[in-house]
């Protein structure tokens, strides 16, 4: 799966719009942003695909150079 920014900016919306609920307390609307806010950060970098393009070489059973990638 790659990083989708469109659904990055939809979650944030929806915790926008969650967040403005006046059934909760300041410090459960506090706790509320923080908790989701992590979970859509935690979502979104763990959605990204690193695809490794080369670079690493193997001489006697060590690894050396530059590992080349893109993400997406």
């Amino acid at each position: 799966m790659s990083l989708n920014k469109p659904k990055l900016v939809q979650d944030l919306d929806d915790l926008f719009e969650g967040t403005r609920n006046p059934d909760r307390t300041e410090a459960e609307s506090k706790e509320y942003f923080v908790q989701t806010l992590a979970t859509i950060i935690d979502a979104y970098v763990k959605s990204a695909k690193v695809n490794y393009t080369g670079g690493l070489l193997v001489s006697g059973g060590t690894v050396t150079g530059t590992f080349n990638h893109t993400i997406s």
